[in-house]
């Protein structure tokens, strides 16, 4: 199994987890842990997908990791506000 292969495989079960955790309520959709896990799983995948030119899955991937990345900056911002 190529590379490619193996990465989109780890995203999806990476994006299927934290989908998971949220729904069962053990995590927070606004914790890090579930933005670090959405964005793992988004470049993942979406190294698989631009391998297989796949645009339009590689486009919402790439989103998908963005708007994670904002997430997670934005959560350091107000952890850093709010001081030790």
């Amino acid at each position: 199994m190529a590379l490619t292969e193996i990465s989109g495989w780890i995203g999806t079960l990476l994006l299927l987890t934290a989908y998971g955790l949220t729904s069962s309520g053990r995590v927070s959709a606004q914790s890090a842990t579930y933005h670090l896990i959405n964005v793992a799983g988004a470049v993942a995948v979406a190294v698989n997908v631009i391998a297989h030119k796949a645009w339009s899955i590689s486009a919402l991937e790439l989103c998908w990791a963005v708007i994670g990345l904002v997430s997670l900056a934005r959560i350091a911002a107000s952890r850093s506000r709010a001081g030790p």
